[in-house]
């Protein structure tokens, strides 16, 4: 499969998806000794489904790319799309006469051995698996950003409503004409500055 994005990949995976379903409802009924293998195929692929459809919902609810455009993402809809291929091919008959009489035989067998069963149970779990930790990782660091966001604006609010002391801001209109230092403070600092600009011949200024 072409994968073009995430959003129209998830769609064609959960289209295959639904397809494997209803194939495997196929043969509930024609193969009674089969049926529990069956129904536990089918069980794993609507887990599967509900991941799928959660991740689709996303994709199409948020504006944010990061889902959309995730390599990671796309890889793992690349395995399913896979994983289920290989099983559709195995289960379903297809179209046509030539199909409909290989039906006609594989209606009396199920075509999956217990092994092969067991196989893609494994490897549609590992899909949902994956696809889930991608969910989860982004929904987690989503909500990390949206509270990292609240805390910044809560701080803003909370600095603004500090009280200021009117004209208390330094270098203000009001205190333009006065000394910037206190009287008796950074004497030392100011004799070094004053010796620096007025020394002549070396000979200090103050002591």
């Amino acid at each position: 499969m072409e994968i073009v994005s995430s959003a129209a990949s998830v769609i064609a995976v959960i289209q295959l998806a639904g397809s494997v379903v209803k194939s495997c409802g196929g043969y509930i009924k024609q193969v009674k000794d089969a049926q529990k293998e069956i129904l536990s195929l089918q069980q794993e692929l609507g887990d599967l489904l509900k991941v799928l459809e959660k991740l689709s919902e996303l994709l199409q609810s948020t504006q944010d790319t990061t889902l959309s455009t995730s390599e990671t993402v796309r890889d793992e809809l690349l395995k399913c799309h896979t994983v289920l291929e290989a099983l559709k091919g195995k289960i379903d008959p297809g179209n046509g006469k030539k199909a409909m009489s290989r039906m006609v035989f594989r209606a009396l067998k199920w075509p999956l051995t217990s092994t092969e069963a067991e196989r893609a149970k494994e490897d549609l779990e590992r899909c949902k698996l994956s696809l889930n930790l991608d969910l989860q990782i982004y929904q987690t660091t989503r909500i990390t950003d949206i509270a990292r966001t609240s805390d910044r604006i809560d701080r803003k609010e909370d600095l603004k409503q500090l009280p200021l002391v009117a004209e208390a801001e330094f270098g203000s209109y009001m205190d333009q004409h006065e000394d910037e230092c206190l009287s008796g403070t950074r004497t030392e600092l100011l004799c070094q500055i004053t010796d620096w600009a007025t020394k002549v011949d070396n000979i200090p200024h103050c002591g």
